[in-house]
């Protein structure tokens, strides 16, 4: 009977301690952790019927791994993601993509339409379109995040009608091919 008592004694306590913790925890802002991993997605899918051709690039991040990066571009705080100016938030980010992000066939530069930025949960999305593009060697240079994450990757899904292929570029490297 004594050893039961002292056994509840001792789970209660770990019990509170365990509790002040997790209070601690809340209260000192460990708990705004971020994830440890630091991965970005790309896809291209590219799609032909005759002669309409379309290039649809969506890039895909932690949006927070995005705000810091925006955030260190523009020399200002702002949260991205709740930004009360969506056109100027979007101008920024833009302009921020495009510092460290393109798309090339066959050696010159593919002009790529803003198609827009979207937020699911904790990721952003900021998308690009280009009608009437003629691909052949495409070589996408992609440094983005590199200024603020060291550990960054970047993937790459290709989409060629039914043929996909996929890749990956981590930092330092910044380019990876792909022959439609």
């Amino acid at each position: 009977m004594q050893a039961n008592l002292n056994e509840k004694s001792l789970t209660r306590c770990r019990f509170r301690q365990i509790t002040a913790f997790m209070a601690l925890i809340c209260l000192t802002g460990l708990s705004s952790f971020r994830h440890p991993y630091h991965v970005a997605v790309t896809t291209l899918d590219y799609t032909f019927k005759g002669n309409a051709r379309h290039l649809k690039v969506e890039y895909r991040a932690f949006y927070h791994d995005m705000e810091d990066a925006v955030n260190k571009f523009a020399k200002q705080e702002m949260d991205i993601k709740n930004h009360a100016d969506i056109r100027f938030r979007d101008s920024v980010v833009y302009a921020y993509m495009a510092k460290h992000f393109k798309v090339m066939s066959d050696g010159n530069v593919v002009i790529c339409s803003k198609s827009g930025i979207q937020f699911k949960d904790e990721y952003i999305y900021v998308n690009y379109d280009a009608r009437g593009v003629q691909l052949g060697k495409v070589k996408v240079i992609n440094s983005v995040l590199y200024d603020v994450e060291k550990n960054q990757v970047n993937m790459f899904h290709f989409n060629n009608g039914s043929k996909k292929e996929s890749g990956k570029i981590e930092y330092p490297l910044q380019e990876i091919e792909y022959q439609f």
